[in-house]
């Protein structure tokens, strides 16, 4: 094998193709958010706002992709592998957003000492949203650990 092909990929036209739809449809989705955000839609063009528009897109692109992948990938553990691993990527991003939210909620109700009672709902609405993102993480992360040992990857 020659020395300067030892770190390629070979994929053929068809692949290179279903690569290129997956991006196209990622950035079809990101875009139009981004030029909302550039005329002050998404909370006046500031840097949360930008934020914001990250965070949904890292929650939106994988649960996009999963639908690409049922239609675009052949059948089989190595495509069912893939989808568990986009929804983990999707959840583990919104449970991260969560979380921030929570302590950024948290901080402000400690330091007056007891915060108004929507602010209670508020957080107690947002504590089950991060159990239950955390649940399904630990639910997606034990089938893809099944699915690696049943293939027998370490």
């Amino acid at each position: 094998m020659p020395a300067d092909s030892a770190g390629r990929w070979n994929l053929s036209i068809f692949q290179m193709m279903k690569l290129v739809v997956f991006f196209a449809v990622a950035f079809a989705s990101v875009a139009p958010m981004v030029h909302l955000w550039q005329a002050g839609a998404v909370q006046g063009g500031s840097a949360a706002g930008l934020g914001f528009v990250a965070i949904f897109g890292a929650v939106l692109v994988p649960l996009e992709w999963i639908g690409l992948s049922l239609v675009l990938v052949r059948r089989g553990p190595g495509r069912d592998t893939l989808i568990l691993c986009l929804l983990l990527c999707s959840v583990l991003v919104a449970l991260s957003a969560a979380c921030w939210i929570l302590f950024y909620q948290l901080l402000p109700a400690l330091r007056r000492g007891t915060g108004p009672p929507d602010m209670v709902i508020a957080m107690s609405i947002n504590s089950l949203v991060v159990l239950i993102l955390a649940a399904g993480g630990l639910f997606l992360a034990g089938r893809i650990v099944r699915a690696f040992a049943a293939k027998g990857v370490r």
